[in-house]
């Protein structure tokens, strides 16, 4: 009896495992998924396959769960491990990244394991239904922090594929608006080149900065050493030196002042800032808008910091997506399921 218990265990928990994953190939579901904002359309074009997943895998884990109880423990592991052997040699026919594939079937047979290693109640409808949930989010579980370690490896290993294929995807997005119509509009476009000018202090500070000077002192400082460098300077009196020094020094600065400000209009004033704009009027069609919607993406706040941790955001997206799937999808019908079966 223990032995055709072992040899069911291993045939049918094999066959629904490799049943769903059939199922789960055929949707198209991958990685690179967690980086697409266009992936609800995709679950929604999948919404009865992934129920039918979620079916398949619900009754392969109780199928596990049921003829685990007839054995024992050990021997229940032990034959568990061996039914996820016979799944993985089988079903990585159905999917081209092996290395993904193999690492999360390690922690399918986590799953397997710790779900085999459950003693299921057989009275009472609601222990019943309680255990066939439990089953399935132990294994929703395992599946989810297996996403995450291939989430970070795999990410990490492409780190150019997956940020190319974000910043797409988020491209894609915002074409989908009416991008040319809002970088056209004249009040758009005005305030992208004003923020680009900078404001006045900010220019005169840098442009006193470029010829050595911080404040007025310095240029006394320099005219003084021009006329201490005269002959006949040291014959002048005091007073009279103070005052060509401070004369000389306020028509300087007048004059430095005046420059750069006439040099700040020519650059950012009124008259600029309209040629600006219909230059960048002039520059704004459609065979450019895809590049300026890239360069406006790239120039998004917290841009660099969000690509930088992208290897995190896909293994949070990728456990949060795989533990939904497993509240919504496994576990009511593993509780149901498990409920028939343990009468």
């Amino acid at each position: 009896m223990t032995n055709k218990n072992a040899l069911l265990l291993i045939v049918l928990y094999s066959a629904f495992s490799i049943l769903w994953l059939y199922v789960f190939s055929i949707t198209g579901f991958s990685l690179s998924d967690s980086v697409n904002f266009n992936v609800m359309s995709k679950i929604v074009g999948s919404i009865r396959l992934l129920f039918l997943i979620g079916f398949l895998m619900a009754l392969s884990l109780v199928t596990l769960s049921y003829f685990s109880d007839r054995l024992e423990r050990k021997k229940a592991i032990i034959f568990s491990i061996a039914a996820v052997i016979l799944t993985l040699l089988i079903s990585s026919l159905f999917f081209q990244n092996k290395m993904q594939f193999l690492l999360m079937m390690l922690f399918y047979g986590l799953g397997s394991v710790w779900v085999s290693y459950q003693k299921s109640e057989k009275k009472g409808a609601s222990r019943r239904m309680r255990d066939g949930w439990k089953m399935a989010k132990k294994m929703t579980l395992s599946l989810a922090f297996g996403a995450v370690i291939v989430s970070v490896i795999f990410v990490n290993m492409n780190a150019t594929y997956y940020e190319d294929s974000f910043k797409d995807s988020l491209l894609s997005l915002v074409s989908s608006f009416d991008v040319s119509k809002m970088l056209s509009d004249p009040e758009f476009i005005e305030e992208m080149v004003k923020e680009q000018i900078p404001d006045y202090q900010t220019f005169r500070e840098e442009a006193l900065a470029s010829q050595g000077i911080e404040s007025i002192d310095d240029v006394r400082e320099k005219i003084r050493e021009q006329y201490e460098n005269q002959a006949g300077w040291e014959q002048i009196p005091e007073d009279r030196q103070r005052e060509i020094i401070e004369n000389a020094t306020l028509t300087s600065w007048n004059l430095l002042e005046q420059q750069i400000n006439e040099s700040y209009q020519n650059m950012f004033g009124s008259e600029a800032l309209r040629s600006r704009i219909s230059e960048m009027q002039s520059k704004i069609s459609k065979e450019n808008i895809g590049k300026i919607s890239s360069q406006f993406i790239e120039k998004m706040p917290f841009m660099n910091i969000l690509i930088k941790a992208l290897p995190y955001v896909v293994a949070f997206i990728s456990f949060s997506a795989i533990t939904l799937f497993g509240t919504v999808c496994v576990a009511p019908f593993a509780a149901v399921l498990n409920l028939l079966f343990r009468r």
